[in-house]
């Protein structure tokens, strides 16, 4: 189960420990809030700083972040280069969702704030975070192949909270 953990958010650990027989590809359609946080920037970023250096900043915010999505009650979905993708209300909805989608988001603020008051001392640069969060219908459920499944939500209403974090200052 621990090592489960390190790969898998705690909910989806918990549905393939109760039951192992029943992960095989499909999903349900399910109401959720879904948020996208992305670092501006990055890519110039990354020219300028070492390969080391931006490993170690990613982890660092990787970290932080994805302790405030659990500890706001969401599924940490994927890391897709230096975004995270957190979904609110899949696999278990907690009744408040998109408000938890929205403290998370309040929260993440907050952490990048944080993080640049360390930057000059750590040798990084100002962060700047984009936030997109969209609530609405989706499928949830196991997408890939037999040999290796991903636990994740797939829909228009994903798509756009998307679009909303490109579009976000």
């Amino acid at each position: 189960r621990s090592a489960l953990e390190r790969f898998l958010a705690p909910e989806v650990v918990e549905m393939v420990v109760n039951n192992p027989a029943g992960v095989r590809l499909g999903g349900v359609n399910q109401k959720v809030s879904v948020m996208f946080a992305d670092i501006r920037g990055f890519t110039t970023l990354s020219e300028r700083m070492s390969p080391e250096k931006i490993v170690e900043l990613l982890n660092e915010y990787f970290t932080r972040a994805t302790d405030v999505i659990f500890d706001n009650g969401g599924t940490l979905d994927k890391y897709i280069g230096d975004a995270v993708m957190a979904v609110f209300g899949a696999p278990i909805s907690k009744g408040n969702d998109a408000l938890n989608c929205v403290k998370a988001a309040v929260e993440l603020q907050r952490l990048v704030v944080e993080m640049n008051r360390d930057a000059k001392l750590r040798k990084w640069p100002q962060l700047q975070v984009g936030i997109g969060i969209n609530t609405g219908e989706v499928t949830a459920g196991n997408i890939g192949s037999p040999r290796l499944i991903d636990y994740t939500v797939i829909g228009d209403n994903v798509n756009m909270a998307s679009r909303l974090m490109n579009k976000g200052k």
